[in-house]
């Protein structure tokens, strides 16, 4: 196993060149993002990404794919995962007690497509913006996968989709537990799920409950 501890800004920086697949691997307690890459794909799995006090992953014009791991306990503007990048594939892979002071506790997903996200659980994110689990600008799929007891102290503890370019399709999940206007100001709605400007989000054999 390999362990990065931040000592100074960045775990990990990529900026235009390639970066073999991060494996078996725990990177934390970075004062910026645990990992920020820009320009290039990025594969990490059986990692963990904890701690980090900007945020657990930063992507930027490059895809991004996050498989059979753990993304915990990172705070800052971006909390568990920023992509804003080309694609976003998120499978078996637990994102949970993240919080951003922007839109996306857990992920924020700000372009690109496709966005796919499976067999994945977001629990206990939050953010003092929209979006305590997920916040999206872009079209995303959430298939098999459980976001429970997130909150937003703006509008959708669950899921937030905002822009005429997130189409959000939801199959087979469960979405429970979670909060909006969780500081009880009134600036925020929709406990599971949120959609402004022009969003769409199809709900499909899912369970919704106590949001």
């Amino acid at each position: 196993d390999v362990v990065i501890r931040g000592s100074g800004t960045y775990g990990i920086r990529k900026n235009g060149v390639g970066l073999d697949p991060i494996a078996d691997s725990r990177i934390a307690e970075s004062t910026s993002a645990g990992l920020f890459s820009v320009w290039g794909d990025l594969e990490i799995t059986n990692s963990v990404i904890e701690d980090n006090g900007g945020g657990g992953i930063l992507n930027l014009r490059g895809a991004l794919t996050v498989t059979d791991s753990t993304i915990r306990g990172n705070t800052g503007s971006d909390g568990g995962i920023r992509q804003q990048g080309n694609s976003l594939h998120i499978a078996r892979t637990a994102i949970h007690d993240n919080h951003s002071t922007t839109r996306g506790g857990g992920l924020s997903i700000q372009g690109g497509s496709p966005n796919v996200i499976h067999d994945t659980t977001f629990s206990a994110n939050s953010t003092t913006s929209d979006g305590g689990a997920i916040s999206t600008y872009a079209p995303l799929s959430i298939a098999n996968s459980t976001l429970s007891g997130n909150q937003a102290n703006g509008s959708g503890g669950g899921v937030f989709a905002s822009g005429s370019p997130a189409i959000v399709r939801i199959d087979n999940c469960t979405i429970t537990g979670n909060a909006a206007d969780a500081d009880a100001s009134a600036g925020g709605q929709g406990g599971g799920i949120a959609q402004d400007y022009g969003s769409e989000i199809r709900v499909a054999d899912s369970v919704l409950a106590n949001n």
